[in-house]
């Protein structure tokens, strides 16, 4: 399966979607003088995990067990497709 149409069919509680990955130049006077990758994703309203820890520093052990099961579960769901 492409990688384009694997993106758009995947779809769990645990996995941030992505929607676009590409390159845009910025020009000027017609010549390249910059390019720039972007990611157009889900919108995630309470961050993401690397957020969460660089705000938060270190995580008590019952929070990162419970964070650390939901990444084991998407990984998971990944493998079998």
């Amino acid at each position: 399966m492409e990688k384009d149409s694997l993106k758009l069919k995947l779809r769990h509680k645990n996995i941030m979607r992505i929607f676009e990955c590409g390159t845009s130049n910025f020009m000027r006077n017609g010549e390249i003088v910059e390019k720039r990758n972007f990611v157009v994703a889900e919108y995630c309203p309470n961050g993401d995990l690397n957020n969460l820890i660089l705000n938060a520093g270190k995580l008590p052990e019952e929070i990162a067990l419970f964070l650390f099961s939901k990444i084991l579960v998407g990984v998971e769901y990944l493998h079998d497709k």
